[in-house]
């Protein structure tokens, strides 16, 4: 699922003074791109989180501005600490690696992303037929988008969610990632509104199911008895 490395750029950055309302790109890496930048662009975790940032202009400098504060805050990025950065010219999304002054790599407690393939996805249409199976085995010419299409998100761009326990409905983007191996969708924009709304948690599992003629996703909690 990887892209190519001419694809995906990358630089480094080491949190000193002055990081947490700005962050500036390094020179060398804007000239070594040579492209137009976006003015908008995502920072996406290795869980998946994403945050919107702005890029602006000082001096002839980039920066990420408008949204850097906000990731600073929610990863709780402290000084002395080593963020390695993928761009991914075709989507404007930086993957984001963030390394503790100890050298590890760290994850982040807020989760504000969420990718469903096709295999995740629960269609309430869907019979469980044993002919499924047999349909995949002779499609071997197929691209992947008649597997997304029983599920109904193949040409959606939003999707309602549904919490049932607090009976909140709330709209969600969607991106899609058409590049990749396995087609993979992205719940992006709305997403974090939705989780913290509703306490969703980190650790927790939920069962997302997809009603097609409301194009709306039902979220539900699961007890998962533990492992004996």
């Amino acid at each position: 699922m990887a892209m190519k490395k001419k694809n995906r750029p990358s630089f480094f950055a080491v949190l000193v003074q002055d990081y947490i309302n700005k962050l500036q790109v390094p020179p060398a890496f804007v000239r070594k791109c040579g492209f137009n930048w976006p003015e908008n662009a995502q920072l996406r975790t290795s869980c998946g989180e994403i945050w919107d940032v702005k890029i602006e202009e000082f001096n002839e400098c980039k920066y990420f501005t408008v949204g850097w504060r906000k990731f600073v805050e929610d990863a709780e990025l402290r000084r002395e600490e080593f963020l390695v950065f993928w761009f991914n010219i075709n989507s404007s999304i930086f993957d984001v690696s963030i390394f503790g002054i100890g050298g590890l790599e760290r994850g982040i407690s807020v989760q504000q992303n969420i990718s469903i393939t096709e295999d995740e996805l629960d269609d309430d249409d869907d019979d469980d037929d044993d002919d499924d199976d047999d349909d995949d085995e002779d499609d071997d010419d197929d691209d992947g988008d008649d597997a997304l299409a029983p599920a109904g998100l193949l040409r959606e761009n939003a999707v309602i969610l549904e919490y049932p326990p607090y009976k909140r409905r709330w709209t969600v983007t969607l991106h899609r990632y058409t590049n990749v191996k396995k087609f993979r969708i992205d719940m992006s924009r709305g997403w974090s509104g939705f989780r913290r709304a509703n306490d969703l948690v980190c650790g927790k599992t939920y069962s997302f199911q997809y009603i097609k003629d409301k194009n709306v996703v039902e979220v539900k909690p699961v007890e998962v008895k533990p492992f004996r």
